[in-house]
């Protein structure tokens, strides 16, 4: 059984943003979409210009089936997790950290982790930190 959180579509501005990168965003268009989806630290130097780079922004490609999702806002910043399946049908969550600036919601840090059981998959909001010490 999966749990999913279940505020209205408004109080999970979170799940918005990433549900508007998923949809705009793609190979031809990152380079241009970035600053809109990104703070500068998912690039910690690297250049769009990678082919590997562009493959992890667009993270969400490796999901193929959603199961939930859960969100928290601490004050500037805030963590989306969504769990689902990849397209081999692994268990796996991208977890999400967000920073709020002054044009709205960006992607701060990215973390995608596989798990060998549905019942491994976080059961609320986790912040990228908070899940790879949780998978130590």
């Amino acid at each position: 059984m999966t749990a999913c959180a279940t505020t209205a579509p408004e109080q999970q501005p979170l799940y918005a943003e990433f549900s508007r990168y998923r949809e705009t965003v793609n190979a031809q268009n990152i380079k241009m979409q970035y600053p809109n989806y990104f703070t500068q630290a998912p690039l910690d130097g690297e250049s769009l210009d990678d082919p590997e780079v562009v493959d992890h922004l667009l993270f969400p490609r490796y999901m193929k089936t959603k199961t939930g999702n859960f969100e928290k806002t601490m004050n500037t910043m805030g963590c989306l997790t969504i769990n689902g399946f990849s397209g081999e049908g692994e268990p796996m969550t991208l977890s999400l950290e967000y920073a709020e600036t002054n044009d709205g919601w960006r992607i701060n840090k990215i973390l995608m982790a596989f798990f060998e059981s549905q019942t491994d998959l976080p059961e609320g909001a986790t912040c990228p930190d908070e899940l790879r010490e949780r998978s130590l």
